[in-house]
């Protein structure tokens, strides 16, 4: 009887004890292009096996490299890096037409990195000031890349603090999109959770 006592204490003793974490999935390394021998999201098999992806995805890292040497470490956080990109860009496996989703994910980032790399010139460009930026209350210019295209946001001395993108019906978010725009204020909304930012036009 004593015996049973024990083994039946220890095993209430046991069922009181939390269970052990499950395993807990490491995050995918960070990566600024696909690499076919590792592939670490679910959509890099249909980058792989697409011609043309491949090359977007190709051109954009190449682009990116070439535009590293001119980076400057005080940017903010509207200026989305390259392996921030390239994780949302994964997440196009959500998306209905995956193949969409990455021409989308592709032809924006080369824009936007277009748009980076052909900084325009110290105090040229749309006077605006705005509302609700991370970079505080300065006054703003707005340089758009032809009908359509990006539309670039720098400071005074030509910094470029954010660079916004029309919205896509793909499936893809850009980092900053221009999600309203008229004669007196332009609206735009990061990804995420994140404000949106008011630009007001004079």
């Amino acid at each position: 009887m004593k015996l049973l006592n024990t083994v039946l204490a220890a095993l209430v003793l046991t069922a009181a004890l939390p269970a052990p974490p499950a395993s807990a999935t490491p995050p995918p390394p960070p990566r600024e292009r696909t690499d076919c021998a590792a592939r670490v999201y679910i959509v890099d098999d249909l980058v792989c096996a697409t011609q043309d992806l491949m090359r977007l995805d190709g051109l954009a890292g190449d682009r990116w490299m070439m535009l590293l040497p001119n980076l400057r470490p005080e940017w903010p956080s509207l200026v989305e890096k390259q392996t921030d990109w390239y994780w949302r860009r994964g997440m196009c496996f959500k998306a209905s037409d995956q193949r969409r989703c990455l021409d989308a994910a592709y032809n924006d980032r080369l824009e936007v990195l277009a748009a980076l790399n052909e900084r325009p010139a110290a105090g040229t460009g749309e006077a605006t000031e705005c509302e609700g930026p991370p970079w505080g209350k300065q006054p703003m210019f707005l340089n758009r890349r032809g009908q359509g295209g990006a539309l670039v946001v720098s400071n005074a001395d030509g910094v470029i603090m954010a660079v916004a993108t029309p919205p896509n019906p793909h499936g893809w978010t850009p980092g900053v999109t221009i999600a309203s725009e008229s004669a007196t204020a332009i609206e735009l909304k990061p990804s995420g959770d994140g404000p949106s930012i008011i630009c007001r036009r004079s």
